[in-house]
């Protein structure tokens, strides 16, 4: 019998789709300790996720994050 743990989940994504993004760290800790831990963290999202989701909002809080997105068209991925 597999536990909750051990099994294996992969949900689709689709272009021009909205979702909700969120995630929270263990235990309560803090996952940005000032204003540094969140620019840092918006210039990586700026880097490394726009280039394939548009942004609509985020909100981070001291111990988690969401982010309301869309995933970019195919064409606008090819260009």
């Amino acid at each position: 019998m597999k536990t909750k743990s051990s099994i294996n989940f992969f949900a689709p994504l689709h272009a021009g789709k909205y979702y909700h993004v969120y995630n929270r760290t263990n235990n309560k800790e803090l996952l940005f300790l000032d204003d540094y831990d969140r620019s840092s963290f918006l210039n990586r999202l700026n880097r490394f996720i726009y280039p394939y989701l548009d942004i609509f909002a985020y909100c981070l809080m001291g111990t988690h994050f969401h982010m309301l997105v869309r995933i970019k068209s195919v064409e606008t991925l090819t260009d």
